[in-house]
């Protein structure tokens, strides 16, 4: 049967295909930027995650190695291995009403003052400003950055012909056995390349100079006195820095280098802060959830001030050119750090908690009995069962990049040997489970996702906290109910325990004054109240400057502390004491010499010396004496100044 054709529409599918192509046709050229604007988003969120690991609660004080095994394995001195908990500033609930109100308060008065007074000045004040913050933070990521490059050219393990390597540079080769030797301190397959053995002492020579130190003293009078250990790449981060702040304020104003300073005061800022519990950091994020959402959609404040000043505090990308637009006419999208800092602040306290769950999942109970006294208490006479908790003593799990990278196949399958829990050789790289730390890093891309397609849906500035706080704080939650951890996620914390307070008890102990008496109960009274608890309270600032000084010694190598540790009753000692004592006297003091390696291997090298000197001077010194009391000759005697044996052993320890 034949019908009339009618001139009908499309239908509903062919209607939604058409409307997808056309939105994809549209969106097609910013692709390449809202790809660059999420993967500079994750990369201050990841790396300062990463950063930020250190002992959990739930993991003992890491075994330190002795000398020898430490010298073989190139393993930092004592002082720099992280054997201790987290010493992150912790936020509190009522953070989460002060947080809004000092960030409310300062966007209304930095509002005032571009609309009253002019953006310029403004400008030129808060460059200067954030430029002093930027050198320790920018100086502190290039340090960073320069040592993952290090792991990748010169990894300590890595895996070759299904074997593992050890490289060992105080031996200057790869070690798989005691057989199976390499020359060259390339990793993976460059190590099979033959190269003369001038082009190899290069190589070791380059591997040990990342790697030496170099002391630093400087003291003018009795104002200004330190002294230092600094590293080549302490000393290149530095200079990196300083140029790069440099070229920012006088030389180029791009939008890269604005970008560097906002990456690094991310990353310094992930380090520092924490919302101790899930709990605290639901509650913050919620808090601030709303905050955003007043100020972009009901006032001009947010998007004024964002705009107007020209300081590091979004990131900076460059949209594509429009049709007849000039290259120093193209338009920027902006991305604000606290978009960045505020949800990494919680997907750093899941990698943490990660961290803390894998240990915890590792820890045994041990049955212990106690003799109850029959005489004291005879009706309940027996034994009582204890159950003692050891925990697995902690493995650092930072700094390991390069080492994962050269023990990797490209399918990111491990080529390491399969180790056995039960046997104390153990994995030299360790590793944990992240599901928490990957389920908010998805729910942090979604949320992204979402805040661009909206802004490109109404092409209006969208607070993206708006859709970052469900995506972070959902996939967490969901990600712990249905691991059936709901209860451990809410009960972890990150607050001090008793560790922290027997040190901080022994630090106390040692300071007898009456001043620091009277400040510790100011403080106890600061502490019981509201504002007390708080982020921003005086005890809590003067903390966390404390901290971020210690963070920028450590990363520096201050070399106070080693000195005082090598101090010994040898006369070598004694005199560079003297030699220093001399150094203070005068008005100024200026001195940049490489620092003394502790090497077991020299100081190995010098016991055996000095036993075989010891044995020979014994032999000749016994026969000698036998000889006299037999009355066959006199007692022997070198040429020169005759020196006693007690010289000769005040000789033996000074070598």
């Amino acid at each position: 049967m034949a019908t009339d054709g009618g001139d009908s529409g499309p239908g509903p599918i062919s209607e939604l295909l058409g409307t997808l192509a056309y939105t994809f046709a549209q969106v097609q050229p910013l692709l390449p930027l809202y790809t660059h604007l999420v993967l500079s988003a994750l990369f201050p969120i990841i790396t300062g995650a990463y950063s930020s690991l250190s002992r959990p609660s739930s993991a003992a004080k890491p075994v330190k190695d002795s000398r020898a095994q430490r010298g073989a394995d190139e393993q930092d001195d004592p002082d720099e291995d992280e054997d201790s908990l987290q010493k992150m500033e912790g936020l509190s609930p009522s953070d989460a009403v002060i947080f809004p109100l000092l960030a409310g308060c300062t966007l209304g008065g930095l509002y005032l003052l571009i609309k009253y007074m002019g953006a310029s000045l403004l400008n030129k004040v808060l460059r200067w400003y954030f430029s002093a913050m930027a050198i320790f933070s920018v100086a502190k990521l290039v340090n960073d950055g320069l040592g993952v490059a290090e792991s990748f050219c010169f990894p300590h393990y890595y895996t070759e012909g299904g074997v593992l390597w050890k490289v060992s540079q105080p031996e200057k080769k790869a070690i798989h056995s005691a057989i199976c030797t390499r020359p060259s301190p390339l990793p993976g397959v460059l190590g099979r390349i033959i190269l003369p053995q001038r082009v190899l002492d290069v190589f070791w020579k380059l591997r040990g100079l990342l790697r030496r130190k170099y002391r630093l003293q400087f003291r003018l009078s009795s104002l200004v006195k330190f002294k230092v250990t600094l590293t080549l790449r302490t000393i290149l981060s530095t200079i990196l820095a300083l140029a790069s702040i440099f070229c920012s304020n006088f030389v180029l104003d791009t939008w890269w280098l604005t970008n560097l300073q906002g990456f690094a005061f991310s990353y310094s800022a992930l380090q520092l802060m924490s919302p101790t519990t899930f709990g605290t950091g639901s509650l913050i994020l919620s808090a601030l959830f709303f905050y955003d959402i007043y100020f972009v959609f009901y006032t001009p404040l947010m998007v004024t001030v964002a705009t107007k000043l020209d300081v590091p505090i979004k990131l900076l990308f460059p949209r594509p050119l429009e049709e007849g637009q000039v290259a120093a006419d193209r338009k920027l999208a902006m991305l604000g750090l606290g978009d960045i800092v505020i949800p990494g602040m919680m997907i750093g306290l899941a990698l943490r908690f990660d961290l803390h769950l894998f240990y915890l999942k590792k820890q045994t109970k041990r049955v212990k009995s106690a003799q109850v006294d029959t005489d004291t208490k005879p009706e309940n006479s027996g034994n009582k069962v204890d159950e003692e908790v050891q925990k697995e003593p902690y493995r650092p799990v930072t700094g390991h990049w390069g080492n994962k990278f050269w023990t990797t196949s490209w399918t990111a399958h491990s080529l390491l040997p399969k180790y056995d829990s039960k046997k104390p050789a153990r994995n030299p790289i360790p590793t944990f489970s992240k599901p928490y730390f990957y389920a908010s890093i998805v729910g942090y891309i979604l949320g992204m996702c979402v805040t661009l397609g909206i802004m490109q849906v109404f092409q209006h500035a969208q607070p993206a906290l708006l859709y970052l706080v469900p995506g972070v704080l959902g996939s967490l939650w969901l990600t712990a109910l249905a691991r059936g951890e709901l209860k451990q996620m809410w009960n972890f914390t990150e607050a001090s325990d008793e560790e922290e307070e027997e040190e901080e008890e022994r630090k106390k102990k040692k300071d007898q004054n009456k001043k620091d008496a009277e400040e510790k109960d100011e403080d106890k009274k600061e502490s019981t109240s509201w504002w007390g608890r708080s982020f921003f309270s005086a005890e809590k600032t003067e903390r966390n400057a404390k901290r971020l000084e210690k963070k920028i010694a450590k990363s520096v190598g201050n070399d106070e502390k080693s000195d005082n540790d090598d101090k010994g009753s040898s006369s070598s000692s004694k005199k560079s004491a003297k030699k220093e004592k001399d150094d203070d006297k005068g008005f100024f003091h200026f001195s940049f010499t490489p620092a003394v390696p502790k090497n077991p291997s020299l100081i190995s090298d010098a016991k055996k010396r000095l036993s075989s000197v010891e044995t020979d001077n014994s032999t000749i010194t016994s026969g000698s004496e036998t000889a006299e009391a037999n009355g066959q000759g006199p007692k022997w005697r070198g040429a020169g100044p005759q020196e006693t044996n007690e010289e000769r052993a005040g000789k033996r320890r000074r070598i």
